[in-house]
């Protein structure tokens, strides 16, 4: 409801008043009031549906387990670990586990390599040994005798 003031003496005049209490004049008439706008109501338009792909299965352990059973087979294995590495899959779970075990195999397979090279060295040493003695001020053949 809005206020109303008597324009002859500024009086506030109470609500629902037809004079003012003061000087006797007649209340202003007030406008109707004007209706809200309100919007109208119609149904909401179907938006596009999009197709929302199923959720992936979580990885299991039997999964994890199989992975590693078929990595484990030669030739096949290595062919098949290659290609999950490599993007060979629509499973990222199955393409990091690959690309896990391939790095995994390929530190293993240097660190085989370097103790097959030591070893494997192992009787070659006496053979070296009047070369070794020459090099005695370096501090790697004080290392080696």
């Amino acid at each position: 409801m809005q206020l109303i003031y008597c324009p002859q003496c500024g009086l506030l005049l109470p609500a629902g008043a037809r004079a003012c209490p003061r000087c006797g004049r007649p209340a202003p008439v007030q406008p109707p009031p004007q209706p809200r706008y309100q919007p109208p109501r119609t149904a909401p338009a179907p938006g596009p549906r999009y197709h929302t792909p199923p959720r992936a299965a979580r990885p299991t352990l039997g999964g994890y387990l199989g992975a590693l059973l078929l990595f484990s087979i030669p030739g096949v294995g290595l062919i098949v670990l290659l290609a999950w590495a490599c993007g060979g899959t629509d499973r990222p779970d199955r393409q990091k586990l690959a690309q896990a075990f391939l790095l995994w195999l390929a530190i293993l397979s240097a660190v085989v390599l370097a103790l097959a090279i030591a070893f494997a060295a192992q009787p070659l040493l006496p053979l070296f040994a009047p070369l070794l003695h020459r090099l005695r001020p370096l501090a790697l053949a004080r290392l080696l005798l």
